[in-house]
């Protein structure tokens, strides 16, 4: 609600009669000045006063709403003439008007400009009593009009209706209803009543259409039977009777009757006739401004809802005393209920198992901030899941809050996994494991991939000659300075066996260049070896094998005890190629050689066998 009154134009004349005000002190009649009056028809939207900007001479009207705070003005306007105006103050409530008001009273006064204008026309029955019977026909025709809108179920229903309704008042042989397009000078129909619909269709109209562009004036047009237009040829009348679906804002469409039958045969449409059909065409006009403005309005509404339901983490939107206003389907899926059963209920029951959510809730509700908490632990019906929440105030336009919005963020997959894959690789790794959602579900697939295996060449015998924890410690060493190595060329570490390391590249995330990367690792941890031994008690000295090809790559083992791992003939040949490896020495298959750039150095050494290989193999040293 706010404060403000309602102008009323005087018959003729640029005076404007205060009509009705409240709690205002407004001039009980001012004069418009053609050129305010001229601005205001320029444009036909709702204004806001103190935006309002005239070239030429300032409006004293203007400033006459300023000094009683008048913030909004809407001009009452129908077909270029300016009926009257409507001016409001700040809301009661002192909050800014939305753009949801603006529409609103937009539709109400378009409405108001109808009734204005209706109520011009009854003035000039009162004035003119021999055109009483003719007004009354049309203000009959505009009620009736008026109720077969409010009755149609549907877009083409109204305009089918009001096309039969005009056909029959006027007596025409038929008529069509053609609409504007966005975007598109080419008319569609809305509807029709012709003796050959088929060929109708066929024929393409224009905004541009001569009859057309006189009725952009926002006035009927008569045609003749001494036409000579082939457009209106085809569609088989020779007098017409043409009349725009005009609204307060622009012309929608245009409505057009063919052939006037009586007793006597076809006659011409007369004057009458055309006021007739401009009552209806007005009424057409204006009903469709305002399903356009609802549309938009749903459309809003619509929009809103939908970017609320597409959001990947489950959202909760909260009113002012912390009941559930709208849920989205995610949300529905982490809570593992129906909507039914958190619309309308308070958070307090919402999270009735999860009292740090509520206090969390609490807290944002009471203290007006945005509270944030990582991995909770949420208690449902079915179990349990870890959760990110996020709770803010929920902020309108005017920057006032009108409820609280919630995040729920399952991370319960994440976190498995993190702890599936954590042990094996980096955590940029991990991240990108988890970005692709990898499937961690038993079993395996066949890709390729290059394995790396690196064994401490005479351990065993050192570990007899020194203490278990001396052993242990130079172990925990070595292995920090290798994974570290393995991490930075994005090889996953597939298991350590005793003194052993097995390292895959390209899998359980498919790398460019992995058997550049395998032997880039090689060589690093034979020279990160060399300074290590400079600090080391008991100097150690390792020999690597590398091979490349085909293997199952997958997660491997049972529902109780499984590991992320490769297996294949491919992988027992490279861990035959670290056996075979001396220390300090880096060998490599032939199919890992066949990847390496040109400017790897390496020898080839002399066939040889290894177990499990019926013929011997080729196998190249790197050069380091």
């Amino acid at each position: 609600m706010s404060y403000g009154g309602i102008y009323i134009k005087k018959n003729n004349s640029n005076n404007f009669d205060l009509f009705i005000q409240r709690n205002t002190e407004l001039n009980q009649s001012v004069s418009i000045s053609e050129h305010t009056k001229e601005n205001l028809l320029m444009n036909l939207d709702t204004k806001f006063v103190n935006s309002i900007s005239f070239k030429g001479p300032k409006s004293k009207f203007i400033n006459h709403l300023k000094t009683q705070n008048i913030e909004i003005l809407i001009p009452l306007i129908f077909s270029d003439e300016l009926l009257g105006i409507i001016v409001l103050s700040k809301k009661f409530s002192k909050e800014d008007f939305t753009k949801t008001d603006i529409m609103l009273i937009q539709i109400m006064g378009n409405c108001l400009s109808s009734s204005l204008k209706n109520s011009s026309l009854l003035n000039s029955l009162i004035s003119q009593k021999e055109k009483l019977n003719k007004t009354l026909f049309e203000l009959e025709t505009f009620f009736d009009t008026g109720k077969l809108i409010q009755s149609s179920d549907s877009e083409d229903q109204l305009f089918e209706d009001l096309l039969i309704r005009a056909v029959s008042l006027l007596n025409a042989s038929g008529g069509v209803i053609y609409l504007c397009q966005t975007g598109s000078p080419i008319c569609k129909i809305g509807a029709s009543i012709h003796p050959d619909d088929s060929k109708l269709r066929t024929e393409l109209f224009t905004t541009n259409f001569e009859p057309f562009k006189i009725c952009s004036y926002k006035k009927s047009v008569l045609i003749k039977n001494d036409v000579k237009d082939k457009k209106l040829t085809k569609l088989g009348w020779k007098n017409l009777l043409v009349s725009p679906l005009v609204g307060p804002q622009k012309v929608h469409g245009f409505l057009i009757l063919g052939e006037k039958e009586t007793r006597s045969g076809i006659i011409h449409f007369s004057v009458e006739d055309s006021h007739i059909l401009e009552v209806i065409s007005m009424q057409a006009g204006i009903a469709i401004e305002n399903m356009l403005l609802i549309q938009n309005l749903e459309k809003e509404k619509k929009s809103v809802k939908n970017i609320i339901r597409s959001i990947g983490s489950g959202i909760i939107t909260l009113n002012l005393i912390g009941e559930v206003d709208s849920v989205n389907e995610n949300t529905i899926k982490i809570l593992e209920k129906k909507e039914n059963e958190l619309l309308n209920h308070s958070y307090l029951f919402l999270f009735e198992n999860n009292n740090r959510l509520i206090e969390l809730t609490t807290k944002c509700i009471e203290t007006g901030e945005s509270v944030l908490e990582q991995n909770i632990l949420l208690n449902i019906d079915n179990g349990q899941k870890n959760i990110n929440f996020t709770a803010r105030p929920l902020i309108d336009s005017n920057q006032i809050a009108i409820g609280v919005i919630i995040g729920l963020e399952n991370i319960t997959e994440e976190l498995r996994v993190r702890n599936t894959f954590k042990r094996y690789v980096s955590e940029s790794i991990v991240d990108q494991i988890i970005e692709d959602k990898l499937e961690l579900a038993m079993g395996g697939k066949l890709i390729n991939a290059t394995i790396l295996f690196a064994d401490i060449r005479g351990f065993t015998t050192l570990s007899e000659k020194i203490e278990p924890d001396e052993v242990v410690e130079l172990l925990n060493h070595y292995f920090t300075e290798m994974i570290e190595i393995i991490f930075k060329n994005e090889g996953t570490l597939d298991k350590i066996v005793g003194d052993e390391l097995m390292v895959v590249y390209g899998s359980p995330i498919e790398i460019k260049n992995a058997e550049e990367k395998a032997v880039k690792t090689a060589i690093e941890m034979q020279n990160k070896l060399k300074e290590l031994n400079k600090i080391l008690t008991h100097p150690i000295e390792i020999g690597i094998g590398i091979n490349s090809g085909k293997v199952i790559s997958g997660n491997i083992g049972s529902e109780v005890r499984s590991d992320f791992t490769v297996i294949g003939d491919n992988v027992n040949l490279a861990a035959r190629l670290c056996s075979f490896a001396n220390a300090k020495e880096i060998i490599i298959s032939e199919n890992t050689k066949n990847n390496l750039s040109s400017n790897q150095i390496t020898k080839e050494l002399p066939p040889f066998y290894v177990k499990g290989k019926k013929h011997k193999i080729s196998a190249f040293t790197v050069k380091f």
